[in-house]
């Protein structure tokens, strides 16, 4: 089914280097998540719907849910679109929101002046996102939601590949972060972070955090150790941006368990000391040495405590931090 003209662009990042390649035709829309261009199947990455022919059961009744997820969500445009979208939690998480979606901007403004481009394509925008945007001079782009609009007619569509991701399992791959994303994400929001009045001792407490992993089961013990040791304990959902900046630019000693918030060590300071905890069984903490390599960028003093693998789901936790273990990772520092 023919539904539009237009150009689909695919930039490809390779390390530092960037190169361009067009893919140039009439879309079919294949079903709610693949399209063809020239007998090329595209599909699209973290997006997964009902097959054209699906038929789907809703209140005891059966239905073309295939055909409705193909159809049902198109928006026309007019111009040019930038596709910033990203599936499984890309689209809000902190962290791959700082490596993953705006190290997408840098890429596209290497060929294109982003100014040019007439909308912006991506989920509606939390305010840290909204925030980093606006510190980018893109506060006056059209944005079109993707939750709400999976299928777009426009006369140009503009998408940049993952930038840190070219093979293998995704996680094993954030052991290669590349230079550039760090030192970009440095110059572009060092020096508009916004100075508030805290300690250069932090302790980043995810409790609050809506995902399960790398929670510390004995949560208050642990913080109250190291509010005698002179930490501030912080929850950083509680911060602007510009603030979560500041916090870590700040910092000579962070203390946190594996989570989105150490993204922030894209800037700190060289020689700021960071204890990272992650649970010793292998699994999204434990691989993702996402920090340790941003650590090794920044020439930060990283050291990681694992812990032994809590597998009792009555814990609401999969670290136990043992004081005494915690304390002489503190006096090796």
């Amino acid at each position: 089914m023919k539904i539009f003209n237009a150009s689909v662009i695919i930039l490809l990042s390779l390390s530092l280097n960037v190169i361009a390649s067009e893919i140039s035709g009439i879309p079919n829309i294949t079903d709610g998540d693949t399209i063809k261009i020239l007998n090329k199947r595209i599909r699209f990455h973290g997006i997964d719907t009902p097959e054209k022919k699906q038929i789907c059961i809703k209140s005891f009744k059966e239905y073309r849910c295939g055909q409705e997820a193909t159809n049902a969500l198109k928006k026309k445009i007019n111009g040019r679109v930038f596709n910033l979208a990203q599936g499984a939690s890309g689209h809000s998480n902190y962290s791959h929101w700082l490596l993953d979606m705006l190290p997408k901007l840098k890429l596209y403004r290497e060929i294109y002046n982003l100014k040019n481009s007439d909308f912006l394509y991506l989920n509606k925008l939390n305010n840290f996102q909204k925030t980093s945007l606006n510190l980018l001079d893109l506060n006056n782009i059209n944005f079109i939601d993707s939750k709400k609009f999976r299928h777009l007619v426009c006369d140009e569509l503009i998408s940049v590949q993952h930038p840190t991701y070219f093979k293998g399992y995704i996680l094993d791959q954030a052991q290669f972060v590349p230079e550039w994303i760090v030192n970009w994400l440095r110059d572009s929001y060092l020096e508009k972070a916004i100075k508030i009045n805290c300690k250069e001792k932090i302790f980043i407490d995810r409790s609050e955090s809506l995902f399960k992993h790398c929670q510390i089961i004995n949560h208050k013990e642990t913080i109250n150790f190291l509010k005698e040791k002179g930490f501030e304990i912080l929850k950083l959902e509680n911060f602007d941006f510009k603030e979560q900046v500041y916090i870590f630019k700040n910092a000579s000693i962070i203390v946190s368990a594996h989570g989105a918030g150490l993204a922030n060590l894209c800037f700190s300071k060289k020689n700021c000391k960071v204890i990272e905890i992650k649970p010793s069984k292998p699994g999204y903490a434990y691989q993702n040495k996402v920090y340790e390599r941003i650590s090794q960028i920044n020439n930060l003093d990283y050291m990681l405590y694992s812990t032994p693998y809590q597998n009792n789901e009555k814990n609401n936790g999969d670290i136990f931090v043992n004081i005494n273990v915690l304390n002489d990772y503190l006096n090796g520092l």
